[in-house]
C-alpha cells in the first residue's frame, strides 16, 4: 500500500494531473475519472440502479431559491 486510504489515494491521483469528478449531483467527489465517457456511464447507472445514488447525498442539488 503506498497510501493509507481511499482519500489519500484520491489526493495522490490529482497531484499526478489525474482529473476526478466533483459536483456531479448523487455522485461521490473524487472518486471517478473525470472523462465525459464515465460521466454518461455513470448518470446511466444511476438511472438504473437509483439505489446508488445515496452515495452521493452530498451532492444534491440546493433548495435554496434566489429571489
Amino acid at each position: 500500500m503506498l497510501v493509507k486510504d481511499d482519500s489519500e489515494a484520491c489526493e495522490e491521483a490529482e497531484k499526478d494531473g489525474i482529473p476526478l469528478i466533483y459536483g456531479l449531483e448523487d455522485v461521490p467527489n473524487g472518486v471517478y475519472l473525470d472523462t465525459e465517457e464515465n460521466k454518461e456511464i455513470i448518470k446511466e447507472m444511476l438511472n438504473k440502479y437509483p439505489e446508488y445514488k445515496k452515495w452521493g447525498e452530498s451532492n444534491k442539488p440546493s433548495q435554496e431559491t434566489n429571489a
